[in-house]
């Protein structure tokens, strides 16, 4: 189908796992699409992004890791339509009618911008425009709290439109991105990213202030299109919801859209079999990749009573032992 929805989701975890669920919040289309059930192409890609060409629509998305906003390019005279699955309760634009505030009776608010004026009208449920050619670009309000929106407005008018990963330098990672537009680059970084960023390699700022939840954790704004990442081994007991972290030192299983304590082939209680598949194969290389001490002796804690139960079997304890190796 033509169309392209978003989803800011909603997040559910216990003990046992973790999981986010996807709604469509908002749909954009075009109403003017002259073939609805054409299909869409791919017109590039790269490490950290892709751009979603829809050509009976005159429609291009560039779809870009840790981009605040859905950016979007009308290439010609398009008639914009934006659907939801919940009501709007609010709906308002500024005076040039280039920022348009959408409220949902879900607690979500939305913010909308356009590289020119566009006139607007919305029902209960949906938004529509006359013909448009330009940029609009899509963002959440965190929480719908109104000290972020000064944020999201100063750096709405600079986008990216690809990003590559780029091993640089020994034992460091660069994510460089093409931006296009006017202004300073606003992305967001995951937790890992903060703590692997070289503020001395990297001309960045970090937003501590702008943040957005997700399912590994808190994201946070940081400008710069260009971000070096140096090696250091870090933990993840600090990523995930504490009911999940107060019983889990890793995860079994990382899906898309949930963080599982069980195996395919193993229950969460099988901790020994959850430690050996993240460490093998054993390797020398795993001693540095493990060589976070504190980490390793509370993991090794955390695994050790399952090697009571009956039936475990000797190749499992092994990793366990070899873990052991690196401290004792």
């Amino acid at each position: 189908m033509s169309s392209l929805s978003l989803c800011y989701p909603s997040q559910f975890s216990n003990s046992a796992f973790i999981y986010q669920i996807f709604n469509p919040d908002l749909t954009i289309s075009a109403s003017n699409n002259t073939d609805p059930n054409s299909t869409h192409i791919v017109s590039s890609f790269s490490d950290l992004s892709l751009t979603l060409d829809f050509p009976s629509s005159n429609l291009k998305f560039f779809l870009v890791r840790g981009n605040p906003y859905l950016t979007c390019i009308a290439t010609s005279n398009v008639r914009i339509s934006i659907s939801t699955i919940h009501a709007i309760l609010q709906f308002s634009s500024n005076s040039s009618l280039t920022k348009y505030t959408i409220s949902l009776n879900n607690n979500q608010q939305w913010l909308l911008y356009t590289s020119s004026p566009i006139q607007l009208s919305h029902d209960i449920s949906s938004i529509n425009s006359g013909e448009f050619s330009g940029i609009i670009r899509i963002a959440l309000l965190p929480d719908s709290n109104p000290k972020y929106e000064a944020i999201l407005d100063r750096f709405s008018s600079c986008y990216p439109v690809s990003g590559d990963a780029v091993f640089t330098k020994p034992y460091c990672l660069e994510y460089k991105w093409e931006k296009k537009g006017w202004g300073d680059l606003l992305i967001l970084a995951h937790p890992l990213h903060l703590r692997l960023l070289s503020g001395d390699d990297s001309e960045i700022t970090v937003l501590e202030d702008l943040k957005y939840k997700s399912i590994d954790g808190e994201l946070v704004g940081v400008v710069g299109d260009s971000w070096v990442l140096k090696s250091d081994p870090v933990s993840g007991d600090t990523l995930y919801a504490q009911d999940f972290t107060r019983e889990n030192r890793v995860v079994g299983v990382l899906w898309a859209n949930k963080r599982d304590s069980g195996l395919w082939f193993a229950p969460p209680q099988w901790r020994e079999c959850r430690l050996g598949i993240q460490l093998l194969p054993l390797l020398p290389i795993s001693e540095v990749l493990f060589s976070e001490i504190g980490f390793v002796r509370d993991l090794v804690a955390w695994t050790l009573p399952a090697l009571a139960r009956e039936g475990v079997e000797e190749g499992w304890k092994g990793f366990l032992y070899a873990l052991e190796g690196i401290y004792e």
